[in-house]
C-alpha cells in the first residue's frame, strides 16, 4: 500500500510508533484496567479557512492536511487505570472514481478507475496526575490533570488505471499516482495535557492541548519538497470508562 517515494520513511515511523506504545502499554495494563471510548472535539478556526484561501490543499483531498482524516468531531477508544490510559485513533478517506465508455451498439470501448486513500492511525499515552475516578469507585467526582503524548502515519494509497492506455501510458499515469502517494503519506507526532472532570459512572467531560508537528513530503520528477507544520491543537474531550 505504501510502495513508491512514500514507502520507506511512513513505515520506519510506524515501526518506531508502535515500538514506543509496547513500552508504554505496560504501566497502562498493570492494574485494573477498563474500556474507554470518547470524542475530541476542535472547533473550525480561522487558521483552517486561511490554510485554505492560501491554496495549500494537496489536491488529493485524503491527505492529512485536507481535513477529511482529521474532522472537528474524531473519535477514540483504548483502555485505562485510574492512572494510565492508552488510546486509538482512526481516520480514513477514500475518493474514487469509474468512468466507461459506449460505442454506438452499447458495447464498452473502454473503462477508466482511479482512486486515492488515506488511513491515520494513531496512538496516544496519557499520565494522569490525580487519580481517575472509575466506574464503580466509591469516589466523590473530581477533576484529573494529565500529560499526554502520542503520534500518527498516514498510509497512501492511489491507482490510475484505463484499458485504453498503452505501456507507456500506464507507465506514465503510475508515476502520478506515486505522486499522489507521496502526497497523501505523513507522518506526525504531538505532545501536551489537560485535565478532566470525572464522575463515578465513569463519564469525564474535559479540556486539553496538543502541540501536533507534522512531517510530509512532495516527490516529483527530479525534486522532493519535505514539509514540516507545527500547530497548537487545543480540544474539548468526552469519555466514557466501561
Amino acid at each position: 500500500m505504501t510502495d513508491g517515494p512514500a514507502a520507506g520513511w511512513i513505515e520506519s515511523a510506524m515501526f518506531s510508533m508502535i515500538t514506543a506504545l509496547l513500552v508504554v502499554l505496560s504501566p497502562a495494563l498493570a492494574g485494573p484496567w477498563h474500556g474507554t471510548v470518547g470524542v475530541d472535539w476542535t472547533p473550525l478556526g480561522r487558521s483552517d479557512l486561511a490554510w485554505v484561501d492560501a491554496g495549500q490543499l494537496s489536491g488529493t483531498l485524503v491527505a492529512a492536511t485536507d481535513g477529511m482524516l482529521a474532522p472537528p468531531l474524531a473519535l477514540h477508544l483504548g483502555v485505562t487505570t485510574a492512572t494510565d490510559a492508552v488510546l486509538l485513533d482512526l481516520g480514513l478517506g477514500r475518493l474514487g472514481t469509474t468512468d466507461i465508455t459506449y460505442d454506438g451498439d452499447g458495447a464498452v470501448v473502454s473503462e477508466a478507475a482511479q482512486y486515492v486513500m488515506g488511513l491515520r492511525l494513531g496512538a496516544d499515552y496519557r499520565r494522569y496526575l490525580r487519580r481517575r475516578v472509575l466506574p464503580g469507585d466509591d469516589s466523590a467526582p473530581s477533576v484529573s490533570p494529565y500529560l499526554q503524548g502520542g503520534g500518527y502515519a498516514v498510509i497512501p494509497s492511489a491507482r490510475r488505471a484505463d484499458t485504453s492506455w498503452t505501456a507507456d501510458e500506464q507507465t506514465v499515469q503510475d508515476s502520478e499516482a506515486g505522486g499522489d502517494r507521496a502526497r497523501i503519506g505523513a507522518v506526525g507526532f504531538r505532545v501536551g495535557g489537560g485535565a478532566e472532570a470525572c464522575f463515578s459512572l465513569g463519564a469525564c467531560v474535559g479540556l486539553r492541548g496538543l502541540l501536533v508537528v507534522q512531517r510530509s513530503q512532495e516527490v516529483g520528477e527530479g525534486y522532493k519538497t519535505v514539509s514540516t507544520l507545527a500547530t497548537l491543537e487545543p480540544a474539548l474531550t468526552l469519555d466514557l470508562a466501561f
